[in-house]
């Protein structure tokens, strides 16, 4: 039972201590590929030259130049390159940290089960690995004895979209089945893109498919930093990751997930948020007045508000497989 590990690489601030965490696993991953999308070339950089050169020696590592196109389209791109050639695939953010069991932990659960997707319990930490606080866990999970659950699709969708809550993490505490390459290149449930929200998403997609095994154990931590996304409250991230609660609401109702009453609600409960956060901001006033119309959750509404937020956030003319090829060796032969 083989996984390969894609690193979506950005900041190399924390490159020793990610590279530490991997070598440290009881089961190590058969493949590593890093795809460096930082302005300088950090990460290519620093792996190529001692003494890190020297320290990774024994890896099976393969450092790429990433195609600058954005986070998850350097994700995109990295999903490509691995092409399903191991069962499994993990997706390590650059400055996260998973625990000497992570891999075993997670194969094994894999192997026992037909998940495609297993998450595990993770820390938030300072900027130094230091564990702060958990995240809002469900009371019924927090307190459960089992250390494995198994959440089907309606108490998933239940239990975050139908909250506006993700307590189960991000990518870099999960791990899934290879086929689940293809269907995250296209971040989207039922035609309702969830850019911003693109690792909640991708486990509420993966549970279509059959219940995600939850393990009920800290496996790694999140590090907190003044860099990361969810700090840059006004960053284009942010206001696609409110955004994507309105998408993840509207295409859990249209599956039968959500009641109608319960897709209202979600409306109703983060729009004020989003009018405090973004209402003066110029670039979201046409969706801000969509959104003023869901209140009625008219299918109307919905799709006005939904012809702009695809256009918004980019999903309706994402770059394809080859042009992030291509942006990858233009910025490879610079």
């Amino acid at each position: 039972m083989d996984i390969t590990t894609l690193i979506p690489a950005y900041k190399s601030k924390y490159l020793i201590s990610l590279l530490q965490s991997i070598r440290n696993q009881i089961l190590k991953p058969k493949k590593i590929y890093i795809s460096d999308d930082s302005p300088n070339r950090d990460f290519i950089n620093m792996i190529n030259n001692e003494p890190l050169k020297s320290i990774i020696s024994d890896f099976n590592i393969t450092t790429l130049q990433g195609p600058r196109l954005g986070a998850y389209n350097n994700i995109r791109f990295l999903m490509h390159i691995y092409n399903n050639e191991t069962e499994y695939f993990h997706i390590l953010n650059d400055d996260d940290c998973i625990y000497p069991n992570f891999y075993e932990y997670h194969i094994d659960i894999h192997k026992k089960t037909n998940a495609k997707a297993v998450v595990s319990r993770r820390w938030t930490s300072d900027e130094f690995g230091v564990p702060l606080r958990d995240l809002p866990v469900p009371l019924t999970i927090n307190s459960s004895p089992d250390r494995v659950l198994m959440i089907d699709s309606y108490n998933l969708f239940q239990n975050t979209a139908a909250l506006s809550m993700n307590w189960l993490g991000e990518f870099s505490n999960a791990t899934y089945k290879a086929s689940m390459s293809e269907e995250l290149d296209n971040p989207s449930i039922n035609g309702v893109c969830y850019s911003g929200l693109e690792d909640l998403g991708s486990f509420l997609r993966s549970s279509l498919h059959s219940p995600i095994a939850y393990i009920n154990e800290h496996l790694g931590y999140f590090r907190l930093s003044n860099d990361h996304h969810s700090a840059q409250t006004m960053g284009f991230p942010m206001k696609w990751a409110f955004l994507a609660y309105f998408g993840l609401a509207i295409s859990g109702n249209r599956i039968g997930k959500l009641t109608n009453d319960q897709c209202r609600t979600v409306l109703n409960n983060i729009y004020p948020i989003f009018i405090h956060h973004y209402g003066l901001e110029a670039d979201l006033t046409d969706i801000s007045n969509a959104l003023s119309k869901l209140i009625n959750n008219s299918e109307e509404a919905k799709n006005e508000f939904l012809t702009l937020w695809h256009d918004y956030c980019q999903w309706t003319n994402r770059p394809t497989i080859e042009e992030l090829i291509s942006s990858s060796n233009k910025f490879l032969n610079l």
